[in-house]
């Protein structure tokens, strides 16, 4: 199960203290990409497991192969540095998930890695620099900057609803 609050466990009990020993490995994701660390939480949607890779790009990757899926590059390294979020969409705006890097807020499209060019600016709005995941809440996206500010932001359009300054 997950939510927009970055709250994420499994009601599963399929692997349990009984067994838990017998697991094997079925695939090793390499992102051939750099070395370092990761500071995300990579999320599950529709068999695709998408989180940040150490050469700061975003990939999908497929849950049951382990092959990866797409690709995408942001405009400056870190994204997604505490993590991303799925939206299902509305009857306004399509499924997607958003992530933040030291440039503003992104928007991709979920089947194919690609820019949502329906949201903000062709999928990205400027922001000030924020290192957390965004919460969705209703029609809306918060995220925390280090201005410092809370941004209320439409998630249909990308425009910023309103701003508190810290």
């Amino acid at each position: 199960n997950q939510s927009n609050f970055s709250q994420r466990f499994s009601e599963l009990d399929i692997i349990n203290s009984g067994n838990v020993e017998n697991l094997e490995v079925a695939w090793i994701y390499n992102s051939g990409d750099g070395t370092g660390q990761i500071q995300s939480n990579p999320i599950v949607v529709n068999d695709k497991i998408i989180t940040p890779t150490p050469g700061h790009n975003i990939v999908a990757i497929d849950s049951k192969s382990g092959e990866e899926i797409w690709r995408f590059k942001p405009k400056s390294n870190f994204p997604a540095q505490r993590g991303l979020v799925y939206w299902k969409g509305n009857s306004i705006s399509k499924p997607g998930i958003f992530f933040s890097d030291q440039s503003g807020l992104y928007k991709l499209n979920i089947i194919n890695g690609k820019l949502d060019h329906s949201f903000g600016d062709k999928g990205f709005i400027k922001t000030n620099l924020s290192k957390t995941a965004p919460l969705i809440l209703g029609d809306k996206l918060i995220i925390s900057t280090f201005a410092p500010s809370i941004d209320i932001i439409d998630i249909n359009s990308g425009n910023i609803s309103w701003k508190f300054f810290l």
